[in-house]
């Protein structure tokens, strides 16, 4: 799989063609960088899509080029599952704070 569409992608994958739709619009839209509660379930989103195609898939990644096998895709699997936790609980956190700030805030009972 790569970031850059082919003219015949929706045949070569498949069913799996929304999924790597999905995953190349997440990724060409999405920052390296960022703190915002969008930018953190953005980020979120691209590793459960990226679990999705690796694990449930086989699915190879850019920028790898070759099918991962032992020990390289269970380390490519399992720095994925613990950033998506930290993500979670990130994106978890983000949304605590935003509730506690409308909820604190003066204006948000006047409506």
């Amino acid at each position: 799989m790569t970031t850059d569409p082919a003219g015949d992608d929706e045949s070569v994958f498949g069913e799996v063609w929304p999924l790597v739709r999905e995953w190349r619009r997440l990724w060409r839209g999405h920052s390296a960088q960022g703190r915002g509660l969008e930018w953190v379930s953005t980020r979120a989103r691209i590793l459960e899509l990226e679990l999705e195609l690796l694990e449930e898939r086989g699915m190879t990644l850019p920028p790898e080029t070759e099918p991962l096998r032992g020990l390289d895709r269970a380390a490519q699997l399992n720095w994925r599952r613990e950033a998506l936790a930290d993500f979670r609980r990130r994106r978890a956190r983000l949304e605590l704070l935003r509730l506690l700030r409308r909820a604190l805030s003066p204006w948000s009972w006047r409506r």
